[in-house]
This record gives C-alpha cells, structure tokens and sequence, in this order.
C-alpha cells in the first residue's frame, strides 16, 4: 500500500511538473506572439505612395483594440475607394503574421513591413510598407466616423456649381430618405459608398460611406466629396455621349455609316455578313459578332475580355470574331463595342477620347476632375476605364434629364438623347438604347420609366423624367444581387419619398 502511495504521489508530482513546465511554454509564447504583435502597432503606407498628401496614401494601422486584440485599419487612396476598419482575424507563424491572403513580417529596424499578398496558386506579390507616423490622426479620425448616428443634412454648398436645397423645398418627405440611410448604415445594403439625389436641379441628398455603412460622418464626407470613384460600365454611357458629340458636330456622318468604313486597314476581316455591321448596331451592342463576357469570371481564358486584353491587337481581335446572329437582331453584352465608337471618336476627330471628353463636355458641364485608365492609348479600357466625383455623376444624369442642354446652352443634341435613353433592342430584361438602359419602375398607381447608366459594383446614374429626378449611386458591391439592391432602394424608399 505504501509501495502504491509513494508511485502516485510521484505520477501527481510529474503531472504537476508538466502542467507547470507546459503552462509556463504556452505564457512564454502568448508573451512572443504579443511582443512580435506589438511590432506592427503604428501606422504604415505603401511606399509606392509615400510623397503624397494624407488622402492620396495608402494607409494601414494596426493597434491594440479594448479587449487587447491586434485591430488593423486599411484606407485605399484608389478610385475604388476602399476602406475597412476592425480587422483582427490574424495569426502568427513564425516570424509572419498572416490574416485574410496576406502576411507580414516587420523588418529589424522595425520601420518597415515586408508584406506579401498571397495568390491562389501560392504565389506571391510582395510590397513594402514604411512606419509613418504622420498618418495616425487621418487614421484615428476615420476610424471615430464607426458607429455615428444618421441625420439628415442639406448637401454641403462648394464651388461646383450645385445648387443644394432641403428636401422639403421640392416637395420630397424625409422619413423613408432617413430609413434608407440608417438601413446602409446597418449593413443591409453592403458596401454602398455614396448616395445623391437631385430633385427640380437642386442637389438635396449627399451621403457617403465605406466599410458596409459602419463608417459615416462629416470626415467621410469631406474626404470622399471630392474622391474620384470607379465607374465600370458607367464609362459605356459616357462613351456613347462623346460619340454622340462627334456626330452633332459632323466628324460622323450617321449611325447608318458602315463599320468597315472607319477600318481599311482591316477591310479583310469583312465578309459579307460583318459588312452589314453599322455603327447603330455597335451602339446597341447587337453587331452579330460572338463574344462572351460573362459565362465566365473575368480571370477566366475563356472569357472574350480576357482574351481581348491580353491580344496584342485589340482591334484585330474583335473584328475578327466569327458572327452568330444578323446584326441588329440579338443583344450580347460587349465592352469591345465601346473599344470601337472610341476609336472611331478618335479617327472621326484626330483626339483621343480623353482630350476629346475634356473639351467638347467635361469643360462644358464643369467637370474638372478625372481620371481615364488603361494604357497611353487608351484602346481596352473605354469600357469601364474612368473615375469620376459622384456630383459629376450627376451632373452627367442631369444633363441627359435636360435633353442634352446645359444651364440652357447645348451640349448634346436632343435628337442623340432621345434615342440613347429610348430602347431600341430587348436584352431580355430590359431595354437598352445607345449604351443608355430603359427601366420601368411602379410606385402606388404610376409607371414611371427611367433610364440609367451602370455599372459593376453599383454604381448608377438614374435618371426619371417624370419627376424630374437624377439619381447616383456607388459602391464596391461584387458579390450577388448589387443591382438589384439598388433597384429595391429606388423602388422602396427614394420613389415614394417623391411621388
């Protein structure tokens, strides 16, 4: 019996020595990893963007939050405008703290991050990240802008040219404008960045936001106002604008012009089928010619842009796809259309698009900040290369809701808008016109019909003519139902606000 005690007190004793020796090894590696968490507290940006203004900085911070977690605070100075707060998912390896598809290590000197973003292959891309202390009031105030509460305030009057008035001077009820922002705010819209609505030509709704509505306030406001944001395919309707210019001022004859016209040098692509192509078929993208967009994701080789992109002749590339319909006859969704009425706006009038929008309409409507993506010419990303100010979004939307006129002068023809907002071929869900879609919506006994400008992520210029209405919206909305959450906020909120 004694023999028995004596062997288990020494199987406790071992036990206890254990608990202690494994108890101490996990401390000693909480302490590690909250040490080598401490590294990274500070704010951190891109080097690839160090040099600019606060606002124009690509911008981490990582701190200790109240319940003593590593939080990361990101702010991207893009056209995509992108910012999240609250991150603290992470892990640490090793050296490398890893969270999301990246991880990242703080160098020696502890004033710079190696950070690599990691591929789905397992490759990686590696960037340098540079201590930058500067930052932290930018970051700290973004971060303050979570959890604001929403109240309804009259657009902020700048030197822009909007006149910015009350809802209730054109006759617009608050209650479902208010709903709608405190449902954005809750998450229920995902990531919509900005809000506007333009009543009788007065702006009377401003609102921005980032990181699914959690951020908002007076400091998200005045800092994205002014921030260029991605179009997409809003680009499309813009586009179609410009061509409509060139041929108001007799650098294009008609719409009836044949497309092989405006190409000699590729006048053997032509076979008798694509001779039949004429520019109104471009315009309503129902040229015959095959293309594929989006069957596929656009990281696909099987999907056409992707194809188109890489060729080294992007021209010769969608000219010489084979047909599949009589052109006029069947809509199929083409971003080379829009990469051919820029060309042909280039070749009509010896100016590259962009020189071309700057003078002949972004002057005209007093557009003075913007930004066209792509390569020195331009050629693959006319249809969704630029970045535009949501009041210069509506700008456009009021422009069109004015049938082309500008403070009373002419910029666009009546005649071009008229049938750029009227359809003229069924995509099967709707009706489209010269890169310009036609939408009906209901709202108690009226059918009100409007015509939009769209883009991926949600972003829309909306335009009703029977309340004298522009709407804009943006965001970075790329997952499910981006479109028709705006079409639910129009319906559901906005419409019976106004009618």
């Amino acid at each position: 019996m004694k023999k028995n005690s004596v062997g288990l007190f020494d199987l406790m004793l071992a036990i206890s020595i254990y608990c202690f020796l494994f108890c101490t090894s996990c401390i000693a590696q909480q302490d590690k990893e909250q040490t080598s968490k401490q590294n990274f507290v500070g704010c951190w940006v891109d080097s690839d963007t160090l040099g600019k203004s606060i606002e124009d900085l690509s911008i981490r911070k990582f701190s200790f939050n109240s319940k003593n977690q590593l939080t990361l605070s990101q702010y991207e100075p893009s056209i995509q405008c992108r910012a999240w707060t609250g991150i603290n998912e992470f892990k640490i390896k090793g050296e490398y703290l890893y969270w999301y598809e990246f991880r990242a290590k703080v160098a020696a000197d502890k004033k710079t991050i190696q950070l690599e973003y990691i591929t789905s292959s397992g490759a990686t891309i590696p960037f340098t990240l540079i201590r930058y202390d500067q930052a932290n009031d930018f970051m700290t105030r973004l971060e303050s802008s979570e959890g604001k509460s929403y109240s309804y305030q009259i657009p902020k009057t700048t030197d822009d040219g909007w006149e910015c008035a009350d809802l209730s001077t054109v006759q617009m009820g608050k209650k479902r404008i208010v709903d709608l922002m405190n449902d954005i705010m809750n998450g229920e819209y995902n990531d919509i960045h900005g809000v506007l609505i333009v009543k009788n030509g007065k702006l009377v709704v401003e609102e921005y936001f980032n990181d699914k509505g959690k951020l908002y306030g007076d400091f998200v406001k005045d800092l994205y106002r002014d921030r260029l944001h991605h179009q997409s395919s809003v680009a499309k309707s813009v586009i179609s604008a410009l061509f409509g210019i060139a041929i108001d001022n007799g650098y294009i004859k008609d719409i009836d012009e044949p497309l092989y016209n405006f190409f000699p040098e590729y006048f053997s692509l032509f076979d008798s089928a694509k001779k039949s192509i004429l520019l109104k078929h471009v315009l309503t993208m129902s040229t015959g010619l095959k293309w594929n967009e989006f069957a596929y994701p656009f990281t696909d080789p099987r999907n056409s842009a992707f194809q188109w992109k890489l060729s080294k002749d992007n021209l010769k590339y969608y000219l010489e796809r084979e047909m599949m319909s009589v052109p006029g006859t069947a809509f199929n969704y083409s971003g080379g259309c829009m990469m051919l009425l820029a060309e042909i706006v280039r070749r009509a009038t010896g100016l590259a698009i962009d020189r071309f929008a700057e003078t002949h309409l972004f002057n005209t409507i007093g557009i003075s900040k913007y930004k066209w993506l792509g390569n020195d010419t331009l050629v693959t990303n006319h249809s969704g290369g630029i970045g535009l100010r949501a009041r210069d979004m509506a700008k456009l939307g009021l422009l069109f809701l004015n049938n082309g006129k500008w403070q009373g002068k002419k910029v666009i023809s009546e005649d071009w808008v008229f049938h750029s907002t009227d359809s003229k071929i069924n995509t099967g869900y709707t009706g489209y016109g010269y890169q310009w879609w036609i939408r009906s919506f209901q709202v108690y006994d009226k059918t009100l019909t409007s015509f939009y400008a769209i883009g991926l992520g949600g972003q829309f210029i909306l335009g009703i003519r029977e309340l004298n209405m522009v709407l804009v919206f943006t965001g970075a909305n790329f997952g499910d139902n981006w479109s028709s959450n705006v079409y639910k906020i129009v319906q559901e909120y906005i419409l019976p606000s106004a009618s």
